[in-house]
């Protein structure tokens, strides 16, 4: 936003416009938050904007500052008011890593707020931001301002009022949070050359403090609110019963033929995933990123068949997805339910990593923890066996060729693995797709 409000403004001599004396209303003094860090939700500043028309008078620049201060020479060489408009042209007024970017990432964090993504950062701030859970845009409905000008130089100081409308978006339910309405006032003493832009950030800085200081707003942000917005988008599934074949026994690799046979390639627009059959109907597992928020896709079979899928279910939250084709005799993959992987075990994944060409690919690795990696309350299994991007909703088996996990996200460079991976566990993906699975009994 560097520089913005000077390139959004235009001068206009509107002759003698009344100017308020005190532009920030009377409002109760914000009062302390308490809270633990550790408990609230993650945040990151998307971005702000602004829905003020064109033509609209905001500032306005006088010979004499309006309001009382100790300022000294600050009568000028204006004659009379003069009007400054909003030009309207551009309607961002900056994003995550723009002035009011860095400003509310320092704010918030200064405050105790747990914000993912320092803009300040060189590397992996747009990694960590991957890790929020609600993403805050910023509305700017209202500016009003007082300046007076140094007669001998382009020179600023004076006093701004803002309002602006908060919006919460959860990305994991895919809606609207929240919303929250705060209003801000800057005063900027010293002129500057940038005397508006500054006086315009200082009331955007007191904005944000006011939307860290609402008690609802810390509310949204409690681990108990996230927790229950999760139960509540289980809940909202009617449980479904599908039916998986039963837990193996034997050495994996002697099921090599039946694992390729029920692993598949997820196609969509952007590009391509994977997925693994868990019934011999056509209904299969993969993960929400793949499809995003597509109703239908394409899965391709290691024979190369090719079908349409439609997206059945989804959750944001553990990011799975059930597709269904509509096609039997297929060879789905076991499942094993309720089962504890420990360190060291020995571990596969099968996808089409990178390129649609590799289809079918396995590697081997074992289990190096099982965490939470990101403070969601979530558990995730850490893994060394190798992925990249394409292996993405593809399965994670165990010795004996039993799913135990979906492969979600890589740590590397340009979506190579360095060994730091993570899959969803097989059990949680069942749970936030609200499936409810059965099988005969265990094969010998």
């Amino acid at each position: 936003m560097k520089k913005v409000l000077a390139l959004l403004l235009v001068v206009s001599l509107a002759g003698c416009v009344k100017v308020q004396k005190t532009l920030l209303p009377d409002r109760p003094p914000g009062m302390p938050i308490s809270f633990k860090a550790e408990t609230t939700s993650a945040l990151t500043f998307q971005k702000a904007i602004t829905t003020i028309k064109r033509g609209t008078k905001i500032f306005q620049l006088n010979g004499q500052l309006s309001f009382e201060t100790n300022m000294e020479n600050c009568n000028g060489d204006i004659e009379r008011p003069v009007a400054i408009e909003w030009d309207g042209e551009k309607k961002i007024l900056g994003d995550w890593d723009s002035e009011v970017g860095v400003l509310f990432y320092n704010k918030m964090k200064g405050m105790g707020f747990r914000v993912a993504g320092n803009p300040s950062a060189i590397f992996n701030s747009e990694e960590k931001r991957m890790e929020a859970d609600f993403l805050v845009g910023a509305t700017v409905t209202k500016l009003m301002g007082n300046f007076c000008k140094e007669s001998k130089r382009d020179e600023y100081a004076g006093e701004v009022y803002t309002e602006v409308t908060w919006t919460l978006y959860d990305p994991a339910l895919k809606k609207i949070a929240g919303e929250f309405n705060t209003n801000g006032y800057g005063r900027l003493v010293k002129k500057s050359p940038n005397g508006f832009q500054t006086s315009f950030l200082n009331a955007f800085e007191d904005a944000t403090e006011q939307l860290a200081l609402d008690p609802k707003f810390v509310e949204l942000l409690s681990s108990s609110s996230k927790i229950k917005n999760r139960d509540t988008a289980i809940a909202e599934l009617e449980k479904m019963s599908i039916n998986v074949p039963p837990e193996g026994k034997t050495d994996v690799k002697e099921k090599y033929t039946d694992l390729i046979r029920g692993t598949v390639l997820v196609k969509t627009a952007e590009g391509h995933g994977s997925g693994f059959v868990i019934s011999s109907d056509g209904y299969i597992l993969t993960a929400e990123h793949v499809v995003g928020e597509a109703e239908k896709t394409n899965v391709r079979f290691d024979n190369g068949l090719q079908l349409g899928a439609r997206v059945l279910r989804r959750s944001a939250y553990r990011d799975v997805a059930l597709l269904k084709v509509e096609i039997d005799g297929l060879t789905p993959l076991p499942i094993k339910r309720n089962g504890t992987l420990v360190p060291m075990e020995e571990v596969y994944a099968i996808g089409a990593p990178r390129i649609e060409a590799l289809q079918s690919s396995i590697t081997r690795g074992m289990v190096s923890a099982i965490r939470e990696k990101d403070q969601s309350g979530l558990l995730f299994i850490q893994s060394d066996v190798t992925v990249a991007g394409g292996n993405s909703g593809g399965p994670l088996v165990d010795k004996f060729g039993n799913v135990v996990g979906i492969t979600v996200q890589l740590m590397g460079v340009q979506k190579f693995s360095s060994g730091l991976n993570f899959f969803v566990p097989i059990d949680d993906a069942l749970k936030y797709l609200n499936l409810e699975v059965s099988s005969p009994k265990a094969a010998n």
